[in-house]
């Protein structure tokens, strides 16, 4: 199966994209580059951005929601959308959202690029090792774009 991001010129876009959006601060329920996001609306984003997806939609929700839910409403969410589909989590590749376990559910996304997971975090849009053994612990579920 050929994924969207198997392409190199999309792989190129990603990579613009994601380097664009360094910096932006937090900002719960919001997706604004350079403004602030939060990490499901950096990831939705992104992918619009990059064309990987067409829109997204993204239901209210509370700042604690993932501590008080057992449902998955981040990952069911995410796999609305008509071009992403979950696999198993092995060997990330580049344009895979990855989501990370808090609590009961899955409650943060990112997307990996050449071994480094970009995300917003309360400190701002940012990028990390993927190897970080703190955040590897919480490593969830993996999605990739068709």
């Amino acid at each position: 199966m050929e994924w969207y991001f198997d392409d190199t010129r999309n792989q190129r876009r990603l990579k613009k994209s994601l380097d664009s959006w360094i910096g932006t601060p937090h900002m719960h329920r919001v997706g604004v580059k350079g403004k602030g996001v939060d990490c499901i609306h950096f990831v939705g984003c992104v992918m619009v951005e990059v064309g990987a997806v067409q829109n997204f939609y993204i239901q209210d929700y509370a700042r604690d929601w993932h501590l008080h839910r057992g449902e998955q409403l981040l990952y069911n969410g995410l796999l609305g959308f008509d071009s992403l589909v979950s696999i198993g989590f092995h060997s990330p590749m580049n344009g895979d959202i990855i989501l990370f376990q808090y609590g009961r559910a899955a409650a943060h996304s990112s997307i990996y690029y050449d071994g480094e997971i970009y995300q917003a975090l309360f400190s701002g849009v940012e990028k990390r090792r993927w190897l970080d053994e703190h955040q590897r612990k919480k490593y969830g579920f993996r999605i990739k774009c068709l």
